[in-house]
């Protein structure tokens, strides 16, 4: 575990334990999100919703009385020696993770995929044998998709997997593809394919979380595929229903004051629902939520907006909405001309 939370420290990042913690249980406030975006933290969110406080306070101490975090005032710490680097698998391991995106559906998307698999694998082969799942929430997908598809979906899916495994890491796409059981195959289980680097908490759980999560960021660049169709309702059903309705209504031309009254909601949680979503949609619309003179002020001030906090501009005509926004877009702008 020691391994992991230093590895949450960036070079010069100071980190307070408490929202730290949040974020890595899932409190899924504005003010965590915000945190763990701007930290390069999010796609860690709920990693660990059974987390205990005191034990994760606790080994901060122990980390901090090791010389290997410094403790600052207001619970803050940071890494004592910043030359500190993770060991490559682990880097690999968190940089593959986006848990902020998958969430809780990331275990049973995958036994979606791997049923698929199975299911187009054996059919018009045989009918004899023992499907990896029995539940209508995973067989009538597939059955609709047979229907729809019938004997093509083999073809399909091969098509698929090949452009998909060639866009993710070799190790990545190997790991998986030993996964799958099929025609004359069966796939190896989880504990099978964990290295042994990994055979430790939490890596033997953050390993092939971030497979899998690998796996779906890819996915998620086809939207045009068969699997993400079917995959993608699963997804739908972890993301906040309320602020779905909401950006729902923006979408339909919605005015900020006609969505607070028909969804009888306050604006400081139209406002929440509007950052997740600039946090979960790579086309999010920011000038229709920008105010045009923030944006103009916001502008005209020097240095890196990720690192202003909303008071420094309380002097200006701008509001909380738009002063988080401006910074979002400020990072994924960033983001973008790094990629």
């Amino acid at each position: 575990m020691d391994e992991f939370i230093l590895a949450l420290f960036g070079s010069g990042d100071k980190l307070k334990a408490t929202t730290l913690y949040q974020l890595l249980t899932g409190k899924k406030t504005t003010s965590v999100l915000l945190f763990g975006y701007f930290h390069d933290l999010l796609p860690l969110f709920g990693l660990f919703p059974e987390g205990n406080q005191g034990q994760f306070q606790n080994r901060l101490q122990q980390l901090a009385a090791a010389g290997k975090l410094t403790a600052l005032p207001d619970h803050y710490y940071c890494l004592e020696n910043e030359d500190f680097q993770a060991v490559q698998p682990m880097k690999q391991t968190l940089a593959n993770l986006d848990h902020f995106a998958f969430g809780k559906r990331e275990a049973a998307a995958w036994r979606m995929v791997q049923f698929v698999v199975q299911v187009a694998s054996m059919y018009q082969r045989t009918a004899n044998f023992v499907p990896l799942e029995t539940a209508p929430g995973y067989t009538e997908p597939v059955r609709l998709l047979i229907r729809q598809h019938q004997g093509n979906l083999r073809e399909i899916l091969a098509k698929e997997f090949q452009t998909l495994f060639s866009e993710l890491d070799q190790d990545v796409a190997d790991v998986l593809a030993r996964s799958f059981s099929g025609w004359e195959v069966m796939g190896q289980a989880t504990y099978q394919l964990v290295p042994d680097w990994a055979q430790k908490k939490p890596w033997d759980m953050l390993v092939p979380i971030s497979w899998h999560e690998a796996f779906f960021k890819v996915l998620d660049k086809h939207p045009n595929f068969v699997l993400y169709q079917l995959i993608t309702p699963i997804f739908l059903g972890e993301r906040n229903q309320s602020g779905l309705q909401t950006q729902a209504l923006f979408e339909a031309g919605y005015t900020f004051e006609q969505v607070m009254g028909q969804r009888g909601l306050k604006s400081g949680t139209i406002n929440d629902h509007v950052i997740e979503w600039a946090l979960s949609d790579r086309n999010f619309p920011f000038d229709e939520f920008i105010h045009p003179e923030a944006a103009v002020r916001l502008a005209q001030r020097s240095g890196n907006p990720v690192s202003w906090r909303f008071r420094d501009v309380a002097e200006l005509p701008v509001d909380f909405l738009s002063f988080a926004l401006f910074q979002i877009r400020s990072k994924k702008k960033e983001e973008r001309s790094c990629s």
